[in-house]
């Protein structure tokens, strides 16, 4: 496969965005949407690697007010006859359970639909969107940028609808995309062609974790790139800190005078050789004083004699 700089995913600062995938559409739910409950297996999977690596996790949900004023207009008037889908705080709502991050660990319907972002673990969050797209008037940019993300990995349900508009929202806000293939309802084939036309990959669950581990092996088990860049500053500052101890230390039984003198910063090495040369001559200068040595008088400086015009020079 050709690899484009621009397009290429970078598995060591991706998140996962689960799109839709509540338990109303599931088989049986009151808006039963075909094979999102076949995809659960391989959703959990990916979540389970995510948890594991302590990768960021989005998901983005839908939440309808049974006026349906907050409703696409293609389902206001489902909604007003009474059509008993996905209404804030009842159980069809939630997460399908093979999602959730913890058992017994809902959705706060009234929080999402302000606008929040709901935290569900250290790196987990749900986010509700108003409309098809995930990106369509919410904050889940915002909160992507902050965590340094440049890789979107999607799974979910119904790609003809909200997976496919979210992933195409995140295409033109320059995110690198990747789609679980196996792990989105709804997906057919002349779909996969256009994904791949914008630079979209199209990989299994089982690569894709495979991927994640491998990106992530370098930077320690759990450690996202902008923790990796602390620990790495942190491990240079106590490094140095090592070198400089290391330098202060003197044998025993030595001179701390005659120690090497450290050159200065941007002092070059002939000059600090002629530094420890000038103090090499005043140990021996001071040896010599210390054992009854005679020390050389001072110079005397030169006679002077008249010139013939009256003035001085030098002998």
């Amino acid at each position: 496969m050709h690899e484009d700089s621009y397009t290429s995913p970078d598995f060591s600062s991706a998140a996962l965005i689960t799109i839709d995938t509540q338990r109303d559409v599931l088989d049986g739910g009151a808006l039963e949407i075909p094979g999102t409950t076949a995809v659960l297996p391989q959703m959990s999977i990916l979540l389970s690697a995510f948890r594991e690596l302590r990768a960021p996790i989005v998901h983005i949900v839908r939440l309808y007010r049974p006026d349906g004023s907050n409703a696409d207009l293609c389902r206001r008037s489902m909604l007003e006859r009474g059509a008993p889908i996905l209404h804030p705080g009842v159980d069809g709502t939630q997460l399908a359970e093979e999602l959730l991050p913890e058992a017994g660990a809902r959705l706060d319907d009234e929080l999402l639909l302000a606008g929040g972002v709901q935290p569900l673990g250290s790196c987990e969050a749900a986010i509700y969107k108003p409309r098809w797209g995930a990106f369509y008037r919410t904050p889940l940019e915002e909160h992507l940028r902050e965590r340094e993300v440049t890789t979107l990995l999607f799974c979910g349900c119904n790609f003809p609808n909200c997976p496919r508009t979210s992933i195409y929202e995140a295409s033109e806000r320059d995110f690198r995309v990747v789609v679980a293939a196996d792990a989105v309802s709804g997906l057919y084939e002349r779909g996969e062609r256009e994904l791949e036309n914008i630079g979209v990959r199209l990989m299994s669950s089982d690569d894709l974790v495979a991927a994640m581990r491998g990106a992530h092996s370098g930077l320690g088990m759990g450690v996202f790139p902008q923790q990796h860049r602390h620990l790495r500053r942190r491990r240079h500052r106590h490094a140095g800190a090592s070198r400089r101890g290391r330098r202060r230390r003197v044998p025993a039984g030595g001179d701390r005078r005659a120690r090497r003198p450290c050159a200065a910063p941007g002092l070059s090495s002939a000059a600090a050789a002629a530094a420890r040369a000038r103090q090499g001559r005043s140990s021996t200068c001071a040896r010599a004083l210390g054992s009854g040595a005679r020390a050389r008088p001072p110079r005397t400086p030169p006679r002077q004699r008249p010139s013939p015009a009256g003035g001085s020079r030098s002998a």
